[in-house]
């Protein structure tokens, strides 16, 4: 792929990339358009997102050719949009370049990319905080001395670590008594019959909520842009933490979360 070039869309520099922090898992995983479900993992400090000679490579025709490039420097991730034809987003608001973290949501034309950036395989990752800021502008530091490698298998689902029993019970709406163990690191809950737990609520998205389990202390439920949003014990959420016996709603049916932590 011709990722040699030292300039980017508009006479921009590349960015001084440095590789991905040891044990540092980063995936992309589209939640939204035509190649809904597929995941992408990071294999070095870039990826470019578009439809030709990519790293990412999507079906989307409103997604540039050479739409956006994700980028780790000094620790840290950056997205850039290429001077694509629709902009990108990341949660909801235009960028050029910015920031973006664990959980955060990128749109590229009418696809939606849920970033995620795990440590020790299922820890948050924190970015190198010690380095001192110079005041360059990140978005002009554009040379790489790393050839960026394409990636091309998904990131498997790994089951729950030794120990952790999870369960989710539907307690109110259409599917009452409905219950799903829990077996995977990443679950997701919606309409959508290939939902780790699916419910028949019309008023909830066919993906509308992702639950993440990191380690015995961290659990997280993420929502997924569902059109009638998630609320965690009777308050509207965007991402959190949850344990046991917390109640997850979504439209209008009601999940108790039960967790077992064997000693």
């Amino acid at each position: 792929m011709p990722h040699d070039e030292d300039t980017l869309a508009g006479g921009k520099e590349r960015r001084a990339v440095s590789e991905l922090p040891h044990g540092l898992i980063v995936t992309l995983e589209v939640i939204e358009g035509p190649d809904r479900g597929l995941r992408y993992p990071m294999t070095c400090g870039r990826a470019f997102i578009g439809r030709k000679e990519v790293d990412v490579v999507l079906t989307d025709p409103t997604v540039s050719s050479r739409h956006a490039v994700v980028e780790c420097e000094k620790g840290r991730l950056f997205i850039t949009d290429l001077e694509s034809t629709n902009g990108t987003r990341v949660n909801g608001e235009k960028v050029e370049s910015a920031p973006v973290g664990n959980l955060d949501e990128i749109q590229v034309g009418q696809t939606r990319l849920l970033l995620s950036v795990i440590e020790d395989r299922y820890g948050e990752f924190q970015p190198e905080t010690d380095e001192e800021d110079t005041g360059e502008s990140r978005v002009d530091a554009f040379r790489s001395p790393v050839e960026p490698t394409r990636i091309t298998k998904a990131l498997p689902n790994p089951e729950l670590p030794p120990g952790i029993h999870l369960v989710l019970e539907v307690i109110e709406g259409p599917d009452l008594g409905l219950k799903h163990r829990v077996a995977n690191r990443s679950s997701i809950i919606g309409r959508d019959p290939l939902a780790d737990l699916s419910v028949t609520d019309p008023a909830v998205s066919a993906r509308h909520c992702q639950l993440e389990v990191h380690n015995k202390d961290k659990m997280t439920i993420k929502d997924l842009a569902s059109s009638n949003g998630t609320r965690l014990n009777d308050s509207y959420i965007s991402a959190v933490k949850i344990r046991n016996a917390d109640v997850i709603q979504i439209g209008s049916t009601k999940i108790r979360i039960l967790v077992h932590i064997a000693r």
